[in-house]
Order: structure tokens, then C-alpha cells, then sequence
């Protein structure tokens, strides 16, 4: 079911129409969260952009102070300021949606293909929906800047990299991490010690002498130190029921999107080893995840490289003339969004915390949202083995 070139500018046309009406459905369909809109770290980002507003020890907290972008952005738009968060967090979604449109098209895959990785992403509940259901956050901006210095090392505009690690550590100091993903690409390509030597000199100091001065300017009201706060989140990883915690924390992090990259395995780690930045991205964010508590929201630092193994492999069921294999890819997708919430209400904070956030919900209620989960995954995936088992008898005949 090959279609007609459309060409570039209808390619971007589909795509932008896809980006407002996911935004606009998304958007339709998500309460906030709390009647302010400020809740849990919401709370700090938002006293930073409206200090008047909040008593002082909001604005001043670590780590939240010393991430003053977003706030400051927020600070400057004449309206309401959960408003100008909702606002300005469609506007980052729109362009993160638009640059992994962009970034999937330039590891290769087709059009029809990068389409459906846009729509995979966009159905993970951390990317698009959270920013309506609790918006005084800043993980909107923060992947807008991931996907920018993702699309400019695979551009090769490795000269826009540093500028984007100078103002990204204004943003959030994760993200002088991801430097590793540039350097390396640039090392791969270059070859020449002198250049790849000052090329990390040149991201790593950038961002790392704006983040340094951002804490010496902002001094907190509290006491923080980073290893002590992965060692803390570390330390409750290691109660007896972190295992199935974790495993929900996956589903709702990534949603059926490592399943889907698993229908082709083999074909997956040949992408990984033919452009391995992505191999040094995943393995940042593995690191990452031991940054904070809420595993699930932090699984958003690897959602890119998923979504395009995820496209990737199913790219070419999608040119397939058979109903079925379409309706099941379809249903994948459906299942997709179902786990990051997008067919169901939000419910209260409890039920949100059990199916969302496990590692903060109370007691065993959780599994039931995992076993769910677990049941939807197993049955899809076991309907496509035999499904495509046979498709595959069938062409080897």
C-alpha cells in the first residue's frame, strides 16, 4: 500500500496538522490537576515565576531554584501564570513534536513511519498530557531542548550543540548530560583528538560555567547535595515491593512503546549499531533515572530513542496490504494510548498515583493497574507472534 510522494511541504503540512489536532485533542480531553494548577514541584516552578504570590521558601528550594528558565519565561507573559504555563507549554509540544517529526526522518525512516513515531510519542502521558493536567512544570521545555540537540547532532550542526547546553543548564542541569550524545557523534565523525578535545571542552564548559553561576546566584533556603539525593531515591528502590512498582513506572513512562520496538529485535539493534548516538542516549538516561523518585516521568529522557526503534520496526507492517496486520498494528497503537490515559477520566490524586505514579501510591491497589497493563501487553504481543508467524510461513512458501 505504497501512496504517492506528497512532497516536502506537504509532508510538514500533515505533520503540523497532526501536531495541532493531537495538542488540541489532548488538551481537550485533560482536567488540571489541582484548581491553581500548582501542585508537588509545580508549586516551586510556580513561585518562582510569581514570587509575590507564594511564601519566599518557594522560589529559593533546591533544586528547583536553580532551574530558572522556564519560570523566568512564564514570568514575562502578560497573563495568569498557570495560563502562561498551559501556553507556553503547548508551544514547546508543538515544536518537540515537529523536531522528532524531523529527527525520525533524518535516521531514515519514512514518512508514513516518522508520522506514526510522532503519534507514539505523543501518546506517552508524560509528554503531552501532563503538561495539561499539571502544567506549572518545566519537563516541556526540557524535552524541546533533549529533541534540539538530538536533531542538531544528527544534523551535524554540532556548532549550535554548546549554545544549546549554555542556555539548557538554565533550564535543568540533566541536561549537561546529554552533552555525552554530541561529543560522542562528533568524535565518530571527526577522528581528529585535538578537535574532539576541545569540541567536549567547548559543551561541557559552556554548560557547566552557566550552571555554576546560576548557583552562585541563587543561593537556597535548604541544604542539597546531588549524590545524596540519588542515594536517598537509590535507598528506596530497595523496598520489597520496588520491583512491581518499577515495572508499572515502565508501562506508564513508555507506555507499549518497548514492545513495539521488540516486534523486530534483531532490526532494532542493527539501528542501534549503525547510529549508536542513540545506544549513548539511552544509556544517559538509564543514568538519569536514579536522578529523582518519580521513575516514571524520568523514563521521558529515552522516549525519543524508543519511539523511533518502535517506528522503525513497525515501518514496514504499515506498508502491508493485509486488513489484519493493520488492524493489529492499530490496536498496538490503541493500547498505546489507553496506558497513558487518553481513553480514560483522570480520576482523583489516588487513582492518578495508582496508575501514573506507583512509586508514591499507598499499599498494593497499584497492581491492579499493573496486571492490567501486563494482560493488554501480553495479549497483543502473543496475537502478533502468531500473526506474524504466519504471514512469515506464508511468504516462505
Amino acid at each position: 500500500m505504497r501512496a504517492e510522494p506528497i512532497g516536502r511541504a506537504g509532508e510538514w503540512a500533515i505533520v503540523v496538522t497532526v501536531a495541532v489536532v493531537l495538542l488540541a485533542v489532548v488538551g481537550a480531553r485533560t482536567p488540571t490537576r489541582h484548581p491553581s494548577g500548582f501542585d508537588s514541584d509545580g508549586v516551586f516552578y510556580a513561585a518562582m515565576a510569581e514570587p509575590d504570590a507564594f511564601p519566599a521558601r518557594f522560589s529559593r528550594s533546591a533544586p528547583w531554584c536553580w532551574r530558572p528558565l522556564t519560570p523566568w519565561i512564564v514570568s514575562q507573559v502578560p497573563a495568569q501564570t498557570r495560563h502562561a504555563y498551559v501556553g507556553l507549554g503547548v508551544l514547546c509540544n508543538f515544536v518537540s513534536l515537529l523536531l522528532l517529526h524531523s529527527i525520525l526522518r533524518r535516521s531514515g525512516l519514512s514518512f508514513r513511519a516518522s508520522l506514526l513515531g510522532v503519534v507514539l510519542y505523543g501518546g506517552i502521558f508524560w509528554t503531552l498530557k501532563f503538561s495539561f493536567y499539571s502544567p506549572a512544570y518545566i519537563d516541556f521545555m526540557t524535552q524541546t531542548f533533549l529533541l534540539a540537540i538530538l536533531l542538531s547532532t544528527i544534523a551535524g550542526w554540532f556548532w549550535l550543540v554548546p549554545l544549546l547546553l549554555g542556555l539548557g543548564a538554565l533550564q535543568k542541569e540533566s541536561l549537561l548530560l546529554v552533552a555525552a550524545v554530541p561529543i560522542f557523534e562528533y568524535a565518530r565523525r571527526s577522528r581528529d583528538a585535538k578537535r574532539i578535545a576541545l569540541y567536549a571542552a567547548l559543551c561541557l564548559g559552556i554548560g557547566a560555567a552557566t550552571f555554576a553561576a546560576v548557583k552562585m546566584g541563587i543561593e537556597p533556603v535548604n541544604k542539597y547535595g546531588s549524590i545524596a539525593s540519588v542515594l536517598r531515591h537509590g535507598e528506596k528502590l530497595t523496598r520489597p515491593d520496588s520491583a512491581p512498582r518499577l515495572l508499572l513506572a515502565l508501562y506508564s513512562g513508555l507506555g507499549l512503546l518497548p514492545f513495539f520496538a521488540l516486534c523486530d529485535p534483531r532490526g532494532s539493534w542493527q539501528m542501534l549499531r549503525s547510529r549508536p548516538a542513540w545506544l549513548v542516549l539511552l544509556a544517559v538516561a538509564g543514568v538519569l533515572l536514579f536522578g529523582g523518585l518519580d521513575k516514571a516521568r524520568l523514563f521521558l529522557y529515552m522516549a525519543p530513542a524508543v519511539s523511533l526503534l518502535a517506528a522503525r520496526a513497525l515501518e514496514p507492517l504499515l506498508e502491508s496490504s493485509e486488513i489484519r496486520i493493520l488492524l493489529w498494528v492499530a490496536a498496538g497503537v490503541a493500547v498505546h494510548l489507553f496506558i497513558g490515559h487518553h481513553f480514560t477520566a483522570m480520576g482523583s490524586r489516588l487513582e492518578y498515583l495508582n496508575r501514573m505514579v506507583p512509586i508514591h501510591a499507598r499499599g498494593s491497589a497499584y497492581l491492579e493497574n499493573l496486571m492490567l497493563f501486563v494482560t493488554l501487553s501480553l495479549a497483543w504481543s502473543a496475537s502478533g507472534y502468531v500473526l506474524l508467524r504466519g504471514r512469515r510461513g506464508a511468504e516462505a512458501g
